[in-house]
């Protein structure tokens, strides 16, 4: 075994940062729903010097009006016996934000935990429900390495506030409403129809 003091989720959680992404005919990256972290690569993730927890932001299904920001915390160790410097990016579709510390500097054998901020904004949204997706991209600060990647993925909706602003019960008495026509008129204050 190459690693035999990592547990069935660090092993998991090495394999999905470390895979390679998956690209079509022209070059244009797979999205996150449809290939996951992409094509796994074994000896890179036998031989990674960092771990990350957890391996991947899935945001879920998100309902937006006027944007949100969800927040994960990341924890990341340094498995190798030497200091590093660790450099934080991101790369992610047109409707998300990223915000994180710049750079996380790990001693030996020492994990740091870290905020990431992802908004979501509901004007970049085409369609009522979409995917949107990117990496969370890791690297050694002195450009060493095989970059981690971890996996963003948010189901957004956009959402309405629709509330009655009327209803009319055509009866000719409250004993005979019960089966009656009626009238219900909507009102949507949100921003999407």
């Amino acid at each position: 075994a190459a690693r035999p003091n990592l547990s069935a989720a660090d092993i998991k959680a090495l394999l999905i940062a470390t895979a390679k992404s998956i690209n079509d005919a022209t070059g244009v990256r797979y999205p996150v729903a449809h290939t996951g972290a992409g094509r796994i690569q074994v000896y890179q993730a036998a031989t990674a010097g960092a771990l990350a927890n957890p391996a991947v932001l899935s945001l879920g299904e998100v309902p937006v009006e006027t944007g949100k920001v969800v927040t994960q915390r990341i924890t990341l160790s340094n498995t190798s016996d030497v200091a590093v410097d660790y450099s934080i990016s991101a790369d992610v579709d047109a409707g998300l934000t990223v915000t994180a510390p710049a750079t996380v500097h790990l001693e030996p054998r020492s994990s740091a935990q870290f905020d990431v901020k992802v908004r979501i904004a509901p004007q970049a949204l085409a369609t009522a429900s979409m995917e949107l997706d990117g990496f969370i991209r890791i690297t050694k600060g002195d450009g060493t390495g095989e970059p981690f990647r971890l996996p963003v993925l948010a189901v957004v909706n956009r959402t309405g506030r629709v509330t009655p602003s009327s209803l009319i019960v055509h009866a000719t008495s409250p004993a005979d409403a019960q089966g009656a026509a009626a009238t219900l008129t909507l009102a949507n204050e949100g921003r999407t129809t």
